[in-house]
């Protein structure tokens, strides 16, 4: 969860800041009171509120990201793991050192 500083700073600077000249907003939007002042759009409580969902929904989606590339590199570990014990069982039915085999390997 964000922490509420950053959060409000983030609502208030929503609100303060100018619409563009390309949105077209109503009546409603434009009428000055208490809490609106440069958007109007939303008071600072309501941008907060929408900020939070945004921010969170972003985070989450962000761990979720994370999550699973961690899951994919611990797959391709233990493929790898796999991969590496059944080069070995081959070079033990073959006679060889696994530990000499990989190193040749290594040069090919």
């Amino acid at each position: 969860m964000i922490s509420k500083p950053p959060l409000d700073n983030l609502a208030e600077r929503f609100c303060a800041a100018p619409l563009p000249e390309s949105v077209c907003a109503d009546l409603c939007a434009t009428r000055r009171g208490p809490g609106r002042t440069g958007t109007n759009l939303m008071s600072v409580i309501e941008a907060k509120a929408v900020l939070g969902v945004i921010l969170d929904d972003t985070i989450r989606d962000a761990e979720i990201e994370i999550d699973m590339a961690n899951s994919e590199r611990e797959d391709e570990k233990k493929a790898s793991a796999r991969l590496r014990e059944d080069m070995n069982e081959i070079y033990a039915l073959r006679g060889e050192d696994p530990i000499i085999a990989a190193i040749c390997n290594r040069n090919r």
